[in-house]
């Protein structure tokens, strides 16, 4: 483990016990001959639970929201092992499965562009002037992973392809039926 993700780790187990001491509570509210009912009392210190409330024949009292509470530590527990796996070295399986988040995205971008073109080209009649003229590129959200630069959805003869808008980076990715990429 390295040191930025030993920072991450403490600032995981900081952040936890501190949404340990300061806990959500509930009001629970009790009424003769009916079921009790739970309502958010905000925030509290631990050792400082809210007062509860008393209306006619109601009785109130307070319970600690154990299930918001396991929330939130399940949120921050998520959250620093995301970031702890996104600092490991470059082997690591993060990166790997970062890569295959990416690739998965791109697919469904790529998808979705190829199904708009299609529309595009069932839906009106192409003059041969209109064929034989190059489509634009169109950006997309992707960045390139040699060079950083933003990622093309081109046309060509073949097909589709993702392309690097730099044009000394040699990245480019050829799409296959059903939106698959293939490093090209």
């Amino acid at each position: 483990m390295n040191e930025r993700q030993r920072k991450v780790v403490g600032w995981g187990v900081i952040l936890a016990v501190i949404a340990g001491l300061y806990v959500p509570w509930n009001y629970t509210t009790s009424v003769p001959n009916a079921q009790p009912t739970l309502k958010p009392a905000g925030y509290s210190f631990l050792f400082d639970p809210p007062a509860p409330e008393h209306k006619g024949w109601e009785f109130s009292g307070v319970r600690l929201d154990v299930g918001r509470l396991l929330i939130e530590w399940g949120v921050i527990a998520l959250v620093a092992t995301v970031m702890v796996l996104n600092l490991q070295s470059s082997d690591g399986a993060a990166l790997k499965l970062t890569s295959f988040l990416v690739d998965s995205i791109s697919e469904g971008v790529v998808t979705a562009f190829q199904k708009q073109r299609s529309q595009e080209r069932t839906s009106a009649e192409r003059s041969p002037l209109q064929s034989a003229a190059p489509s634009n590129p169109v950006e997309t959200e992707m960045i390139c992973q040699k060079c950083g630069a933003v990622v093309l959805l081109k046309e060509g003869k073949s097909g589709d392809y993702l392309a690097c808008s730099n044009p000394n980076c040699p990245d480019s990715r050829t799409t296959r039926p059903g939106g698959k990429i293939t490093q090209g």
